[in-house]
């Protein structure tokens, strides 16, 4: 069957815009805008269209100091009022048949719980064609996708199955989302000393983390859970096994990326030249051991597609001429490291599409310019 999956990432919505950043609405209206030529184009040639929102869609973490999670439900309700016009064409768009597909990221990871999956359905006021992800999107033979928070130490979940007990309240965030909260509540209070403020928020953060870490249920899920949830994808149980074991390691690869990241600042400080570009090689590391899983379980994709790292690339998985190809979704926030290209901060928003005609597979990374029409590539 042909198919058309358009991947947007990283939308980082508030009740107030997208990100940190305010913009006057502009980049509600290109959304808007370009929703509604998916949908004009999905009714013109008649194939499956499937947008998928791969993570970090609702921002759910941020302004929630000082209490990690502070009515969900009413943060989801604020963001869907602050953007009724991006609710509605999202609802209009799935009721004429486009299939949204609605992936976890680690600042929305609450819509894997089915309370905040139902309000959300309701502002989008269409329970059809609607589908929630809490980690992977997986299309056999085209596609593997997800966030990719997961590996990213600072940012991984101890397991994408279980981040919480089925109650919100137990969410067990990442250590870097207690960085972010306690950041936030420094700032209220007015931290002026930046040095002596960034110890105590990584003290407090620390604290907080492995006490709740302590407190959480375990992380390696039953057999049944994962049969479960690798028929949910379509993915041999074996191959989930083989990926959450990717990230039993965590622990170790978190010292590592500190220790990695302390040297890289010390070097930045020493070096008189310019910065280097910056490139998310965890996800490039990951993506080769991702590979190497679907191929060692006759699950192979020509592309793996993430988000998390607001960076929009392309890129090959390692060397071989055979080797599927890398996709940064990037992000359509002005938010993201200050060495990154971020091309939505010059009004061009990045997507990635893949299509299936006729049995090929081919797929770009393009960003939207704000107007009905789309404009050149990336990578």
């Amino acid at each position: 069957m042909n198919m058309h999956l358009v991947f947007v990432s990283d939308l980082h919505l508030t009740p107030t815009g997208f990100g940190a950043v305010a913009d006057n609405g502009d980049t509600e209206r290109a959304f808007c805008a370009f929703v509604n030529d998916v949908r004009a184009r999905m009714s013109a040639d008649g194939a499956l269209w499937r947008l998928i929102l791969l993570g970090d869609t609702l921002e759910l973490l941020h302004g929630a100091a000082p209490a990690m999670l502070r009515d969900v439900i009413g943060r989801v309700d604020a963001i869907a009022k602050g953007h009724a016009d991006l609710f509605a064409s999202l609802g209009a768009a799935a009721n004429e048949g486009l299939h949204v597909d609605i992936v976890c990221g680690n600042h929305d990871a609450q819509l894997a719980i089915g309370s905040v999956q139902q309000r959300t359905l309701e502002h989008l006021g269409t329970p059809h064609n609607v589908a929630f992800h809490p980690w992977i999107f997986y299309e056999p033979g085209v596609v593997y996708a997800e966030h990719g928070n997961q590996y990213h130490p600072i940012n991984a979940f101890r397991s994408p199955l279980h981040p919480f007990d089925g109650n919100p309240n137990t969410l067990r965030q990442p250590i870097g989302a207690y960085i972010d909260l306690e950041t936030a509540a420094a700032r209220e209070r007015g931290a002026r000393r930046a040095p002596v403020a960034g110890t105590r928020v990584i003290a407090r953060a620390a604290r907080r983390f492995v006490a709740d870490t302590a407190t959480g249920s375990g992380t390696v899920p039953s057999e049944a859970s994962v049969a479960r949830y690798a028929a949910e994808v379509d993915l041999p149980p074996r191959a989930i096994h083989k990926l959450l074991a990717l990230r039993r390691r965590w622990p170790v690869e978190l010292a590592l990326s500190g220790a990695r990241s302390a040297q890289q600042a010390l070097r930045r400080r020493l070096s008189s030249g310019p910065a280097p570009a910056y490139a998310p090689a965890y996800l490039h590391r990951s993506a080769a051991r991702i590979d190497a899983v679907l191929r060692e379980h006759a699950s192979s994709v020509p592309f793996l597609v993430f988000g998390h790292s607001h960076v929009a690339e392309r890129a090959r998985v390692h060397v071989d001429a055979s080797a599927p190809a890398l996709l940064g979704t990037g992000t359509w926030t002005k938010d993201g490291p200050g060495r990154a290209e971020v091309t939505s901060r010059a009004g061009r928003y990045p997507f990635v599409e893949i299509r299936r005609l006729s049995g090929v597979v081919t797929a770009d990374v393009d960003v939207w310019n704000g107007a009905m029409a789309r404009k050149g590539g990336i990578g």
